[in-house]
């Protein structure tokens, strides 16, 4: 049977109501379940191969299939008695990117499968058997929209290879202590340092290699609401919450009455406190003295790291293994400089987690 692709201009972006009202008419018990995939597909085919999966449980002869996208970024698979325009299964598909659908592209997709009991949880079994429950690493960029809080969903692509002789102050294999960290029951890390030390590098390696969901935002008032905090410990698997440039947020309560610390304080090891949910701090300081004691005391902070510029010996070693040329400077270099040595330093430059 083929099936019907179509683009349905009159209905404006952003309409997800309207999607959800083609089943407001529906007189039949129903279930909805939503589930999370993320694989290396086109977004074309993740969504042909979810509508024949959900034709092998609509005989043909009796059901007619549609395939439709009403905003770019998501589409609808529909399931109709055949002559009859009433709704008897619907599967609404999300992507984090609405560019590009015939591109294999590494994608998160959201489905939300709406339709009968039984045939919500055979389809929804078969999906999870053709797809499997693999991850890739993603970041969830929260800003302040109109209408409130709100987050972009970013498929991360591979960073730049990193080797131990990078992080020396380490001091041990680089993965090793990242897989410390992550099997920990401590939550929260800090690193500190001088810009062009390599934290930011460090932590896009810790959530690409483990594939996590990364929750970032550069708004404080987004810090300051329990909106995308209540997200963070709702996300399936493990987790980070990356808070960067963090040293005016994290002083003592009794210090002007921080009233931020409590939460972090109850993510990171209070009542609400879930496994695999790891916080992580940084700033451009040498120190995080100002920080509040109960978040620094053992059994909820794993370990505080201090980036350094690396010796010129440390540098040549770094610079051999990333096959570039030892640096012409004999004294101290930061990554940043070793690594782009014609390029001049910006003040304040804008690099996060998210770019």
């Amino acid at each position: 049977m083929p099936l019907n692709f179509s683009f349905d201009s009159r209905v404006r972006s952003g309409s997800a109501l309207a999607r959800y009202a083609t089943t407001f008419p529906s007189r039949q018990d129903s279930s909805s379940l939503h589930s999370d995939f993320a694989l290396l597909i086109s977004a074309h085919d993740f969504v042909t191969t979810t509508a024949d999966t959900i034709r092998r449980f609509f005989p043909t002869e009796t059901y007619e299939i549609q395939v439709r996208s009403v905003e770019p970024g998501n589409y609808d698979v529909l399931v109709r008695v055949t002559g009859e325009s009433d709704i008897v299964f619907l599967a609404m598909i999300g992507f984090d990117e609405n560019k590009q659908i015939f591109a294999e592209r590494r994608l998160h997709f959201s489905v939300t499968l709406w339709g009968g009991h039984e045939q919500v949880r055979t389809v929804d079994i078969d999906l999870r058997e053709r797809f499997g429950r693999s991850r890739l690493a993603r970041i969830m960029w929260w800003y302040k929209a109109e209408h409130g809080p709100d987050y972009r969903s970013i498929t991360m692509e591979p960073p730049e290879p990193i080797h131990d002789s990078f992080y020396p102050w380490i001091e041990q294999p680089v993965n090793d202590y990242l897989n410390r960290y992550l099997e920990s029951s401590a939550s929260v890390l800090f690193l500190m340092g001088e810009p062009g030390t390599g934290k930011t590098s460090l932590i896009r390696h810790f959530i690409y290699e483990h594939q996590l969901q990364a929750l970032i935002t550069y708004e404080e008032k987004l810090i300051n609401s329990d909106e995308m905090f209540v997200d963070f410990l709702a996300q399936d698997g493990d987790a980070v919450l990356v808070i960067e440039d963090a040293e005016s947020l994290l002083g003592a309560r009794e210090i002007g009455g921080n009233s931020l610390m409590a939460r972090f304080l109850n993510v990171s090891d209070g009542l609400i406190r879930m496994a695999g949910k790891k916080i992580i701090f940084t700033t451009n300081q040498n120190d995080f003295r100002s920080i509040d004691p109960a978040l620094v005391r053992p059994g909820r902070s794993f370990d505080a790291l201090r980036a350094r510029p690396l010796t010129h010996e440390e540098a040549c070693r770094a610079a051999a293994d990333a096959g570039m040329p030892a640096p012409k400077d004999r004294g101290d270099i930061t990554l940043a400089d070793l690594f782009n040595p014609h390029i001049r330093q910006i003040e304040k430059p804008g690099i996060g987690i998210g770019r």
